[in-house]
């Protein structure tokens, strides 16, 4: 009977954490330009960029030849990030994605950030449904930094979850991200399925 009711409580445990453990998709950024969305203009070709344009790169060098101390992404160096040339909209999003998330528990995200330039480095805005939830950096350096924002997520199953420029300012304002993930607060799943256990030992 104990041996039913602990293996009970765990499947709910497993159950109740399912729903909240949808990832970010292309977090990154493997796939190239897809699974986000952005309003700056995408560029591919290897030539100085313009404010408000962003690209899926190996190396800040081959997304442009103008400044290039970003040598390799944050997952394996040699694998693909998105780069961006911050634009004076600060309402742009640099990347948006929709998110499933569990209603009444709480969400982290966490991303990799760096800078790609010589000049100072942005800053970005987390929004989560339009709303912000805090800002990341300004990352002056070619080093990848990771940063996270923690949420509520209400009665909601998902989440627009949006990057934007905290600022704007020429030269500079350049950020590099990578490594973008969803993880769920070791809360309401976890609680729960501790919750049946306990009381499962309890009912023995």
């Amino acid at each position: 009977m104990l041996a039913r009711s602990l293996a009970a409580a765990s499947a709910a445990a497993v159950v109740v954490g399912a729903g909240a453990r949808a990832d970010i998709v292309n977090g990154d950024f493997s796939a190239g330009n897809t699974g986000f969305t952005s309003e700056y203009d995408y560029r591919v070709v290897s030539t100085p960029p313009h404010f408000g344009q962003y690209g899926v790169t190996t190396t800040s060098f081959a997304w442009t030849q103008f400044w290039h101390t970003l040598p390799g992404d944050h997952t394996t160096g040699t694998g693909q990030f998105l780069i961006a040339d911050v634009g004076p909209d600060l309402s742009a999003d640099i990347w948006s994605q929709t998110v499933a998330v569990a209603p009444g528990e709480h969400s982290t995200l966490t991303a990799w950030l760096a800078n790609w330039t010589s000049f100072a480095g942005a800053a970005l805005n987390v929004y989560v449904n339009d709303s912000l939830v805090t800002t990341w950096g300004p990352q002056h350096s070619a080093t990848w930094t990771q940063f996270s924002a923690s949420w509520d997520n209400g009665p909601g199953t998902s989440a627009i979850v949006s990057l934007r420029a905290a600022s704007y300012f020429q030269p500079g304002a350049d950020i590099a991200i990578d490594d973008i993930h969803l993880v769920p607060a070791p809360a309401a799943a976890g609680l729960l399925g501790l919750a049946a256990l306990a009381a499962a030992r309890r009912r023995r």
